[in-house]
């Protein structure tokens, strides 16, 4: 039965499979889907080296006295890295080395709440929209993280974030007192 299910595919598209124009377009198609497929390949093997080059120097650099140039770096790996939640895979598993991104964890934050509170007002200004949208999302979630929060609450209170004021107004009601007093704070300077 299959046989015949073959012979008869066969001999009703076997004379269409070989048009120039089928033929044509089937390679185009397969060479777009191999593009695609290299390049995906290519950035996640780009991107898991420049982690593995990135995050030994990080965790060793972080710790370093830091400028307003580092503010905004550093609120950027906090983007790009979703404030490293994750442990990076080629990294997985291994306790030694989770315990050392956990220190690099907490290093970054402590290191990112001391800059965001030093900064200036001219300096806060300067920060990029990118940098800003994190200090929105660091904003968003200052009962959970209350450092960065009130850092980041202050900081947009400083620029004078206009998006900054619904947030400020919820965390106003915040059930953590120096949560309150910053977006009052913020809210304030808005």
């Amino acid at each position: 039965m299959t046989a015949r299910l073959v012979d008869s595919f066969l001999e009703d598209f076997f004379p269409y499979l070989l048009t120039p124009a089928l033929s044509i377009v089937m390679a185009l198609l397969l060479f777009g889907v191999f593009i695609v497929w290299l390049i995906a390949v290519m950035k996640s093997k780009r991107l898991g080296r420049l982690w593995g080059c990135v995050y030994p120097m990080l965790s060793a650099r972080i710790s370093l006295s830091l400028g307003s140039e580092a503010t905004s770096a550093l609120l950027d790996i906090f983007g790009w890295f979703g404030g490293f939640a994750q442990i990076p895979p080629q990294y997985q598993g291994l306790s030694s080395t989770n315990d050392q991104h956990i220190d690099l964890i907490l290093r970054a934050k402590k290191t990112l709440s001391r800059l965001l509170n030093r900064l200036t007002t001219e300096e806060a200004r300067a920060l990029t929209e990118n940098n800003r949208q994190v200090l929105l999302r660091l904003a968003q979630n200052a009962e959970m993280e209350v450092d960065l929060g009130i850092g980041a609450l202050l900081t947009l209170g400083v620029m004078q974030e206009a998006r900054a004021r619904p947030v400020a107004q919820k965390l106003i009601k915040s059930f953590l007192p120096r949560v309150r007093e910053a977006a009052r704070e913020c809210f304030k300077s808005l």
